[in-house]
């Protein structure tokens, strides 16, 4: 290129190279506009490392693109390919109340409450488990993470409690509040992720709720 079709280019048109020069200025001009329009349109949609949908649907499509692409790489995210970011956009659009997925590389892409998540893979977990806890000691739950109890002076619970997790029709009494309560109602006003619920682990004494971790703790004085 340098010794053969370089020179017979300048001596068709002198001024190519100076020509090249203002294109690639130019374009990179061009592009950092675009990039620092990018920028705003994507924190426009972010709320606590989430982009809100309802925004998001504001954009044109390609836009939307544009947005997705670029949060992926503010999080460090391998970017997906187009038709991944194709199915991705169809969560922006989803039901209220379904509970899409999309799966790619080791992540997982999320809608809840008109939010979009992204999270690392979530491995099989088994809900009908019933754990046995020496509540003196940390627990490691595969799955979950590792659970341990801060007990209060004079606290009344057994050491020895269990570890189970919702399988649906739970009930439980919260403090400060009268009657049952639903586990479902629960995480609903909590704001809870459904793929969350039936992993949060549920302590109970003597076949009584005493602690869902993240909503209450009974008061064991």
């Amino acid at each position: 290129m340098r010794n053969h079709v370089l020179p017979i280019i300048e001596k068709r048109w002198p001024a190519y190279a100076a020509s090249l020069s203002r294109f690639s200025r130019h374009t990179a001009e061009a592009n950092g506009l675009l990039q620092s329009s990018i920028q705003r349109d994507y924190e426009k949609c972010l709320h606590n490392e989430k982009l809100d949908c309802v925004i998001l649907k504001n954009f044109a499509l390609e836009q939307q693109k544009a947005i997705l692409r670029h949060w992926f790489k503010q999080l460090g995210v391998e970017a997906p390919t187009e038709k991944q970011l194709g199915e991705m956009l169809k969560l922006v659009y989803a039901k209220q109340d379904a509970n899409p997925l999309v799966v790619w590389s080791d992540r997982q892409l999320r809608r809840f409450k008109n939010r979009l998540y992204v999270m690392p893979a979530l491995k099989a977990f088994d809900n009908q488990q019933v754990l046995f806890w020496d509540s003196t000691m940390p627990i490691n739950i595969p799955g979950v993470g590792e659970l341990s109890a801060h007990r209060l002076t004079g606290a009344s619970l057994p050491l020895k409690l269990e570890v189970r997790f919702r399988c649906g029709g739970e009930s439980c009494y919260v403090p400060g509040r009268q009657g049952l309560h639903t586990l479902k109602k629960l995480f609903q006003e909590q704001d809870i992720p459904p793929w969350l619920r039936n992993r949060t682990p549920i302590v109970m004494a003597d076949q009584q709720i005493v602690a869902v971790v993240g909503l209450f703790s009974v008061d064991d004085k």
